[in-house]
């Protein structure tokens, strides 16, 4: 599940989200990402990189704080919220597709 409760490249056409997507334009919408750490989003701004030479590898998602946190740090976070946001987007997704057969 997406942290933020959506997917990073969002538009209301496959033209637009072709053009975010090959740019890299993305944001942390602070409504949905303000209870989500500094870690989670360096980790998340690390794989979203378009030249992928550039991209983090695995050996570094690894090595990421976040990553490495203790399994009790992550059990006190909730993430309600995220998968509400997730369901209401899956929500709008489907109805987008009903709207266009």
């Amino acid at each position: 599940m997406p942290l933020g409760g959506y997917p990073p490249f969002y538009a209301d056409n496959e033209q637009e989200l072709f053009c975010l997507t090959k740019n890299g334009k993305f944001q942390f919408d602070k409504e949905h990402w303000s209870d989500i750490s500094i870690e989670a989003k360096v980790l998340i701004l690390s794989l979203l990189v378009v030249d992928p030479s550039q991209r983090a590898s695995a050996e570094e998602i690894l090595a990421n704080p976040w990553i490495n946190q203790k399994s009790d740090d992550l059990l006190r976070k909730s993430l309600l919220v995220s998968q509400s946001a997730l369901k209401s987007y899956r929500a709008k997704m489907r109805f987008k597709k009903a709207i266009h057969w």
